[in-house]
């Protein structure tokens, strides 16, 4: 549940200008919702979402969700002025993770070295 713990963190923290959420656990109960209501302490410059395109398949109500959840969130950040990245990834939860997590890395600072103009 560390994805979810990330995107929790960055509404409660100013030390971070990016957050990688590769697999997120955004099915939990009310965190859509959270996020919409609640505004950041530091706005973040870029938050990367990525899922595997498997993990919504269950008939558990709400890991179904999952994907739906992250392109809302997606949609809520970016109405934000956050830069958010969301990207389906081949697979389900656990397939390729680190690579999952590197490619969040990767785009994400270079996102931000963008938007320091370097």
């Amino acid at each position: 549940m560390e994805g979810l713990f990330a995107l929790y963190a960055a509404h409660h923290s100013h030390l971070f200008d990016a957050y990688v959420a590769p697999s997120a656990s955004v099915w939990y109960p009310k965190f859509v919702s959270y996020v919409k209501d609640n505004d950041f302490i530091n706005l973040p410059k870029c938050i990367y979402l990525s899922i595997g395109s498997l993990e919504s398949r269950t008939k558990n109500i709400y890991l179904s969700k999952t994907e739906s959840n992250m392109g809302e969130l997606c949609n809520i950040y970016k109405n934000k002025s956050v830069t958010a990245i969301f990207e389906k990834n081949p697979g389900n939860h656990y397939k390729d993770v680190l690579m999952r997590i590197a490619k969040g890395l990767s785009l994400t600072l270079r996102e931000l070295e963008c938007k320091k103009g370097i």
